[in-house]
């Protein structure tokens, strides 16, 4: 996910020359972030929730004022990539279960017979709490893109879509978390200003926090 510059078209940003274009999410692409989340997170613990779940999630993130959500489509306008942020996690999910918990609870139904699996869920419901207080309650989620584009700026882009609507929300940081074992990943936030603010374990694994300060990346 290395960078490299990028130009801008009036409707999003993208990259010219593959005719990418970064724009906000419709409730239409649900069911393409969901494909391109299980196909480009495959080891996350909501990737092993399945696609129908997913699309189920995404599509009530949609409908949330609290999430960000932004698209990167090809000429052809396929999803090749997302990225997604909440102003406030734990108001997310509250809100996303207020009015559709009944429907999570069936789509979960058959993965609730491992224990593992529900520990997992309420480690996942539980997130919030369980990063520094002091940190801001906006948080950058996921970025995720297909392989052939990583490298090309698109990466870029998504973050400085979701970063540039922070700021606008009147929130001038958030913070990303990142496995303390995925190098691509931590080295594509350090070289973006992303500043180390904390450690601790999700699902088990080490895992990074960074402070990202949005107003950085406003015009970039």
């Amino acid at each position: 996910m290395t960078s490299t510059p990028s130009t801008r078209s009036p409707s999003g940003a993208g990259l010219a020359g593959s005719k990418v274009v970064v724009r906000p999410m419709r409730a239409a692409d649900a069911e393409h972030v969901a494909r391109c989340h299980v196909e480009q997170i495959p080891t996350g613990f909501l990737s092993s929730l399945g696609r129908r779940f997913l699309t189920h999630l995404y599509r009530a993130m949609h409908g949330s004022r609290d999430a960000i959500l932004f698209v990167a489509v090809d000429r052809d306008e396929r999803v090749v990539g997302f990225a997604c942020g909440a102003e406030d996690v734990s108001r997310l999910y509250r809100s996303i279960l207020l009015r559709r918990g009944w429907l999570y609870a069936i789509l979960l139904l058959r993965h609730a017979t491992s224990p593992s699996t529900l520990r997992r869920m309420l480690e996942t419901l539980s997130h919030p709490r369980r990063v520094d207080r002091r940190l801001p309650d906006a948080e950058l989620l996921s970025i995720a893109l297909e392989p052939e584009l990583r490298g090309t700026g698109v990466a870029d882009d998504l973050l400085a879509a979701v970063t540039r609507e922070f700021h606008r929300r009147g929130r001038k940081s958030c913070r990303v978390l990142v496995g303390a074992g995925i190098e691509r990943a931590n080295a594509f936030y350090s070289a973006r200003g992303g500043s180390p603010a904390a450690r601790i374990l999700s699902h088990g694994t080490p895992t990074n926090v960074y402070l990202l300060e949005t107003t950085r990346r406003g015009g970039a």
